[in-house]
C-alpha cells in the first residue's frame, strides 16, 4: 500500500498562523488517513505473509520550518506512527 496524504487539500500554515483547527484538518488528513488505510490492508497483508506500506511525507518531519507549522505536526506524527 503507497499513502501519499498532501495533495494540497489541506493547505499549509505557519507557525505564527496555525490554529487547533488548522492543526486538526491536516492532523486528521495525514494521520487518521494513514492509521484508518493502514487497517484496511494490514490483515490482509497478515494472511498472506507478505506485504509491504509506503508511506510519504513532506521534509517537515526530519526538517521543521517556520512556513509549515500545521504540516510540521502533522507529519511528525505520521513518521513517529510509520517508526513504531
Amino acid at each position: 500500500m503507497e499513502f501519499s496524504p498532501h495533495s494540497g487539500s489541506v493547505p499549509t500554515t505557519s507557525v505564527l498562523d496555525t490554529t487547533d483547527e488548522s492543526a486538526l484538518r491536516i492532523f486528521n488528513n495525514v494521520v487518521i488517513g494513514a492509521i484508518n488505510s493502514a487497517r484496511q490492508v494490514i490483515p490482509d497483508m497478515t494472511e498472506r505473509g507478505e506485504g509491504a506500506l509506503l508511506f510519504t511525507s513532506d521534509l517537515s518531519a526530519m526538517s521543521p520550518s517556520p512556513m509549515f507549522g500545521n504540516s510540521g505536526i502533522a507529519m511528525s506524527g505520521l513518521r513517529n506512527y510509520m517508526i513504531n
